[in-house]
């Protein structure tokens, strides 16, 4: 008797995090119509500790995301302080230094607004 190896396909876990709702809707419609597990955080807090509890295989993080606490770059330095995930900074066109900046303390890599989202 031959046995059976059964094999089982998880979707990818990725956070967006953005405190602009509109973009986190479209964000997340897209992925999931991909098929990508998808959360969603419009604050620093959340977005860290989800980091540190659940291990997403890639993080979304606007680059013009702030709160009163965290800019994006402060949280894309604390995210790569005690994660490994990809994080992919989202930016404005013309932000170029702050592009940099982020590359600089962690980010992998990143894409301008306005993008297709196909290319997403």
């Amino acid at each position: 008797m031959g046995s059976q190896t059964e094999i089982i396909f998880m979707a990818a876990q990725i956070l967006l995090i953005d405190n602009n709702l509109n973009i986190l809707r479209a964000l997340s419609q897209n992925l999931l119509e991909h098929q990508y597990d998808v959360s969603i955080t419009s604050n620093d807090h959340d977005g860290l500790e989800f980091c540190a509890n659940d291990s997403p295989d890639l993080i979304i993080l606007n680059l013009d995301f702030s709160t009163q606490k965290m800019n994006s770059l402060s949280l894309c330095y604390e995210i790569r302080k005690n994660s490994c995930c990809p994080i992919l900074i989202l930016s404005t066109a013309g932000a170029k230094e702050e592009k940099i900046k982020a590359l600089d303390i962690g980010a992998d890599d990143y894409l301008d607004w306005p993008f297709d989202h196909r290319e997403f």
